[in-house]
């Protein structure tokens, strides 16, 4: 993998104002994407990483207010106006989103779709772009390309749209995919079989990839790097092998102890307790100290900025102690 930096999100804050109150939906993620690299955003519904996809892809609500930078190369997607933006999506970066039924307009083929996405973007006339939308279904492994064009979206399986999605997000050759939970309406099966294209697609076009999920266990199987959100904010980032050896931040230790494990039989499940803070306030302090077992009382009182350790970054001020304690223990045997 380079280590060439494709997409920066640097401290980006989204805001939606109201007649009573301001949304402080996202407050100050920040995060990096490498050339040919697959991340894992992960958190709870309700964390932010959609409407963070979203702000990546300038397709935020007309009444959102948002500030830091967003960087795609050279370009800032914060201040780019909406001719530019437009240029961009497909081109530059892509998206494909957790329903494809609903992405796909179903009165019109497949073949119409996929051609008319690419001659959006590209001098192409309609013959062309046929053979285009062909060659791009036989890439995604849909069967029979040609007779899959000329179909509509509900003579298809949920995996096979999906793998539809994915032809049509790599139409116009972007460097930057997003996927917002594409697995999460299909059966395991077809969820390992999306995971390996995904995986296959980025070490063969150098594809960066952005893969928002809530499912730790796709990201243990897909994921390079891995980017836990909480409360509008990426508190760790790490390796997939890293995070899953020993999570720094208290809410990444939980959200690894709330997957069931196999053995376990009746026992009961771990839970995080409390509930995500009120985002219709501004933070004041660390986000998860209401929930955090750990805490000190300058947890309450001082923001907590992203520090690094090693080769992860971790948003908390117990996070070297951990690490150090861990470490003890690991020489210890």
């Amino acid at each position: 993998m380079e280590n060439h930096i494709l997409l920066s999100v640097e401290n980006l804050t989204v805001r939606f104002p109201g007649f009573h109150h301001t949304m402080h939906a996202i407050n100050g993620c920040s995060f990096e994407v490498r050339k040919g690299e697959l991340l894992g955003l992960v958190g709870e519904s309700g964390c932010g990483k959609s409407l963070t996809s979203a702000a990546c892809m300038g397709i935020l609500p007309a009444n959102a207010e948002v500030s830091g930078r967003i960087r795609l190369g050279e370009i800032d997607m914060v201040s780019a106006g909406e001719a530019e933006l437009a240029s961009l999506r497909g081109q530059k970066i892509a998206m494909i989103f957790q329903n494809p039924m609903t992405a796909l307009n179903p009165f019109f083929t497949v073949g119409r779709q996929l051609t008319d996405v690419i001659r959006r973007h590209q001098p192409l006339d309609k013959k062309s772009a046929y053979s285009k939308a062909s060659a791009l279904l036989n890439k995604v492994h849909l069967p029979d390309p040609d007779i899959a064009l000329k179909k509509y979206p509900h003579q298809f399986s949920g995996g096979q749209l999906q793998r539809i999605m994915i032809a049509m997000a790599l139409s116009c050759e972007p460097e930057v995919l997003i996927a917002d939970e594409p697995t999460t309406a299909l059966d395991v099966t077809i969820q390992a079989q999306i995971i390996v294209l995904l995986r296959e697609l980025a070490s063969t076009e150098g594809l960066s990839v952005i893969f928002i999920t809530h499912d730790l266990s796709v990201v243990a199987s897909l994921c390079d790097r891995v980017a836990v959100m909480y409360a509008g904010q990426v508190v760790e980032i790490a390796t997939t092998e890293q995070l899953f050896a020993q999570p720094l931040h208290p809410y990444t230790q939980g959200l690894l102890q709330s997957v069931p494990e196999i053995g376990h039989g009746n026992a009961p499940l771990f839970a995080i307790k409390g509930s995500v803070p009120d985002l219709r306030q501004p933070l004041s302090g660390c986000a998860f100290v209401s929930r955090c077992q750990h805490c000190v009382s300058q947890c309450y009182e001082q923001a907590v900025n992203m520090s690094t350790i090693g080769q992860r970054q971790v948003r908390c001020f117990q996070a070297e102690g951990v690490l150090a304690s861990f470490n003890r223990e690991v020489a210890n045997g």
